[in-house]
């Protein structure tokens, strides 16, 4: 397995929510990075002090505290091989050819007379007063 690490606490911010692993808190950390690995669909993760990941190196991390399903993970933690599949351009397949264009239709006018509608109906509301009145005082 080959780890990766994520230094932007953005990030790291997004897959802690996106997974919903709330036993990560981040303020305990001074710099934390969030190191991590994908394996058949699964990401293995843990949380790591900078200073020390730069002691020891990244290619020394040899395990993890958590795994979560990489459906609930951000999709920047995808495999690099994934993300070229992605980013293949699929109009490759289509023999489209841009610089063919249809000629343009023009409009014909009907010589038939259609009837217009017209908003000519007034409406006129009255206001609702009322008839009650007041008893008057002696």
């Amino acid at each position: 397995m080959e780890f990766r690490k994520e230094k932007d606490t953005k990030k790291i911010l997004e897959f802690i929510e996106l997974s919903e692993n709330y036993k990560i808190e981040l303020r305990r950390y001074r710099e934390p990075v969030l190191v991590w690995a994908v394996e058949d669909g699964t990401a293995y993760y843990s949380i790591w002090e900078n200073e020390m990941l730069e002691k020891f190196g990244l290619e020394n991390v040899d395990g993890w505290d958590y795994e979560e399903d990489l459906l609930f993970c951000p999709d920047w933690m995808a495999d690099e091989e994934d993300k070229l599949d992605e980013d293949e351009d699929d109009d490759e397949d289509f023999d489209w050819d841009f610089k063919e264009t249809p000629a343009k239709k023009t409009k014909t006018t009907s010589t038939k007379a259609t009837p217009q509608k017209t908003a000519s109906s007034k409406t006129t509301t009255k206001k609702a007063t009322s008839t009650k009145s007041s008893p008057k005082k002696k």
